[in-house]
C-alpha cells in the first residue's frame, strides 16, 4: 500500500494545459509558474466564472466555464481584486 500524499494543488504549466485539463474549482492551482488561490464562482446567464488570484504577481485569472470545460480564460493585472 502506498503512503504517498495527494498533491495540494493542480498544475497547469501553460495556457493550453489549462484549456485542456481544467474542469472544476480547486483550492489552489499552479499556473505558469505561480500559485493562484481560488476566490469565488460568479454566476452568469451563459457561463460560470471561476475567479483565482495570484498575490505575488497581483494577477486575477478568470475562467469562463461552459458545461464541462473552459470557454474563455481572461487574465487581469491589478493591485486590487477584480470581479
Amino acid at each position: 500500500m502506498s503512503t504517498a500524499t495527494k498533491p495540494s494543488r493542480v498544475v497547469f504549466p501553460n495556457h493550453e494545459a489549462l484549456y485542456k485539463n481544467y474542469r472544476a474549482p480547486q483550492k489552489h492551482i499552479f499556473y505558469n509558474g505561480d500559485t493562484y488561490e481560488f476566490r469565488k464562482v460568479v454566476k452568469r446567464a451563459n457561463a460560470n466564472i471561476h475567479v483565482y488570484r495570484c498575490r505575488k504577481e497581483m494577477h486575477t485569472l478568470k475562467i469562463y466555464m461552459g458545461k464541462y470545460f473552459p470557454l474563455f480564460i481572461e487574465g487581469v493585472y491589478s493591485t486590487e481584486e477584480v470581479v
